[in-house]
């Protein structure tokens, strides 16, 4: 991931549904294009009403 500068963002629950899992991205659409303009690599986890950088 560090080698080649991934820009990955992710939800880290198994137990959500498929809607829920789009609602979160939905709902941070906004955050997420904007962190997206980043050099990697980053990891960010994507919660219900914000993104948190993880690495």
């Amino acid at each position: 991931m560090i080698d080649y500068r991934a820009r990955m963002f992710c939800v880290p629950r198994a137990d959500i549904t498929a809607i829920d899992l789009a609602e979160r991205f939905i709902a941070n659409i906004a955050a997420i294009a904007t962190a997206a303009q980043e050099d990697g690599p980053f990891i960010y986890s994507v919660q219900p009403h914000r993104i948190t950088r993880l690495l």
